[in-house]
């Protein structure tokens, strides 16, 4: 569901299901007037704003050895990401001087 859309209802107009255990419940909804990243984290229940692969190269261009690490493959993709900022924080742990 669009989390745009959903924070123009009424939380008493939504119904927010959640998973835990094998039971599924009925829990508090986000709605009307909610931070798009509220309602995609909590209100839609995710671990995070990346897609799953996203978030899986990012950890792993992270946690290479800080020197020298990152090969041409790594370059091509950190050229890829949008956001400056995650940019310059790869590319800052693995300063090429």
């Amino acid at each position: 569901h669009s989390p745009i859309i959903i924070s123009d209802f009424l939380p008493e107009d939504i119904v927010s299901l959640d998973r835990e255990n094998g039971n599924t419940k009925v829990v508090e909804s986000f709605g009307f007037s909610s931070n798009i990243t509220d309602l995609y984290v909590k209100g839609m229940h995710l671990s995070s704003t990346f897609g799953e692969h996203s978030k899986k190269e990012i950890n792993r261009l992270l946690s290479l050895p800080s020197e020298n690490s990152l090969g041409e493959r790594d370059m091509l993709l950190i050229k890829k990401i949008k956001s400056k900022n995650i940019q310059q924080m790869i590319l800052s742990l693995h300063d090429k001087n």
